[in-house]
């Protein structure tokens, strides 16, 4: 099926015997469609006695990327999170031009040493100033942009609301 651009299995721990599956969708419908689907229930009937159902957990967007199985139960609807492309917009704001700034401040020093170190220092330097405070500020002065309602797509006539 073209509903499941992937799966894995994870382990809550190196002695456990308890595992967990995930799956990526790419939308929420291609989500809604599999928790709905025929298929989905005969699988889970179909392994009845091996597994054993005790939480599921919906995650969007790069807040779960960092989490430990179980860590958090959440569900988050699909307006909540903002399209993938207005998360790159959020993150590329800030980004050039601090990347910008850091490249110019540090070429001085840096212009004669070999690209990958000079990148690695950058990199160490942005990271940390990028997480805790342009990103926060970024997404803090977007959020209407960001979180805006989004407009119903062309073709989903009879699917959920999300």
């Amino acid at each position: 099926m073209a509903r499941l651009p992937g799966s894995g299995w994870v382990r809550t721990g190196p002695a456990s015997d308890e595992w967990h599956v995930m799956y990526r969708f790419a939308d929420v419908d291609a989500l809604e469609d599999w928790d709905d689907s025929a298929e989905r229930r005969w699988w889970i009937d179909s392994a009845g006695s091996l597994i054993k159902v005790t939480r599921v957990e919906h995650r969007t967007g790069i807040e779960g990327w960092f989490d430990q199985p179980g860590d958090v139960s959440i569900t988050v609807p699909e307006t909540m999170v903002p399209p993938r492309w207005k998360q790159a917009v959020g993150i590329f704001v800030p980004f050039f031009p601090l990347s910008l700034l850091a490249n110019f401040a540090l070429h001085p020093f840096t212009g004669s040493w070999p690209l990958v170190l000079s990148v690695l220092l950058n990199v160490c330097l942005l990271t940390p100033v990028m997480t805790y405070l342009f990103l926060p500020l970024s997404t803090r002065l977007l959020r209407h942009w960001l979180h805006a309602p989004r407009k119903p797509r062309q073709g989903a006539a009879g699917r959920r609301p999300s």
